[in-house]
């Protein structure tokens, strides 16, 4: 074999093993930040959980409307506030447009051992939740943590290097229209992101009501 025949074959196989790393990337990823709309994945998978109040809610309650789907835990000190206050900011927002009877909020706990509806039902009061439209939903923890990784595609573990066994989540908001297909990816902690999920959230509502939401934030 001549040095040419030699260098032409590591060149090829140096393309197959880059290729194969970029498709590892791009499958064992998180999804971008604020993807378009036009770029819907996939569908979110049928679940069922339970609720603030006790109750089954989950797939078949979320039919025909848009919603805005995280996750969070009431023990987090880290980005949860942050996610849970941009969430406030979006139901005092939607609460005064009439597009809100079809647009629905939930919240998903990531430690639902401790995160008991008991727990989430006191959770909300403090922020001032509307039981109706904005549900916090708790369940078995395998459930919950395969709706975000394989559901939603979003992580969610322990750190095991820790003895307290620290929850790891992502702090992304997901918008998913009336059909249960995920529209964007948008950062839960960033006004500029939140923003964006305005005008997104609007698009998906007036292609199914006349009445529009307004993109303007609240002072």
């Amino acid at each position: 074999m001549d040095k040419i025949t030699a260098t032409r074959r590591g060149l090829l196989l140096a393309i197959l093993l880059l290729g194969g790393l970029v498709l590892f990337l791009q499958t064992h990823r998180e999804p971008n930040v604020g993807v378009e709309l036009a770029g819907v994945k996939f569908t979110v998978p049928r679940f069922v959980l339970t609720d603030q109040k006790n109750e089954p809610f989950g797939s078949r309650e979320l039919d025909g409307n848009v919603w805005v789907a995280n996750f969070i835990f009431t023990r987090c000190a880290l980005t949860c506030p942050a996610q849970t206050a941009k969430m406030v900011r979006l139901q005092t927002d939607l609460a005064q447009n009439p597009a809100w009877d079809s647009v629905r909020l939930i919240s998903i706990t990531v430690d639902p051992e401790h995160d008991t509806p008991e727990v989430l039902n006191e959770f909300t009061r403090r922020y001032g939740v509307d039981d109706e439209r904005w549900k916090f939903l708790t369940g078995p923890h395998d459930r919950i943590y395969e709706l975000s990784q394989s559901g939603f595609r979003l992580s969610a573990g322990r750190d095991t290097s820790r003895p307290e066994g620290s929850v790891i989540h992502s702090s992304k908001f997901v918008l998913v229209d009336d059909h249960h297909r995920v529209h964007g990816y948008y950062e839960g902690t960033s006004d500029e992101e939140l923003d964006k999920l305005r005008r997104d959230l609007a698009l998906l509502v007036e292609a199914k009501t006349p009445a529009p939401i307004s993109t303007v934030p609240r002072k």
